[in-house]
């Protein structure tokens, strides 16, 4: 992809960079693992984690704690301020989260390309959704030069995106109300 990279020795390699090795990860297979973490009872008993609930447990608060939450990793919150990984939704505003929503997610970057895989539940609304999304930003077509738009193209996308289907969630009938009482956590530990 693109027209050119820099190699280790930081020296510009006119061909398209190849991320071949580099993501082995797809998307779709993220998605499915997000599903079966947060529904595990949607699948087969042998397509489930072999998990108990207390493990389930600890994954949903570790997944969903803002950084300022945790105890261990301790993080820098100049560094790492409370809203940091939940791109969908706050992209990378430095805000106080609305206590009533909880996004447990995997997000990354790298190469120009923010991820973001959640679940998205709002307690006082009753609204609950997944959503995954890739946006990547490289104005110049150079790879691995650290020269992405990140904050002003990837980081604004992923707010607005996010806050978009919010307000589609938020508006939407609901057939059938489900139960959040599940992803209700203790963040004291």
């Amino acid at each position: 992809m693109g027209k050119g990279y820099l190699d280790s020795a930081d020296k510009l390699v006119n061909k398209p960079f190849s991320l071949a090795g580099k993501n082995a990860f797809a998307i779709n297979d993220q998605q499915k693992l997000m599903q079966k973490l947060i529904f595990p009872e949607a699948f087969p008993t042998n397509e489930r984690f072999n998990l108990t609930v207390e493990d389930y447990k600890l994954i949903y608060t570790y997944m969903s704690k803002y950084p300022t939450e945790s105890d261990y990793p301790k993080y820098d919150p100049k560094e790492f301020w409370t809203t940091y990984a939940k791109m969908l939704y706050y992209g990378r505003e430095k805000i106080t989260p609305d206590p009533n929503i909880r996004i447990f997610n995997k997000y990354g970057d790298s190469y120009g390309y923010i991820i973001d895989n959640s679940y998205f539940v709002d307690f006082k609304n009753g609204i609950e959704y997944f959503l995954t999304a890739v946006v990547q930003s490289n104005e110049d077509g150079i790879f691995n030069d650290n020269k992405y738009e990140y904050d002003t193209v990837c980081f604004p996308f992923m707010k607005n995106l996010g806050k978009s289907i919010y307000e589609v969630e938020l508006n939407r009938k609901k057939m059938r109300q489900t139960d959040l009482s599940r992803f209700k956590l203790d963040y004291s530990y």
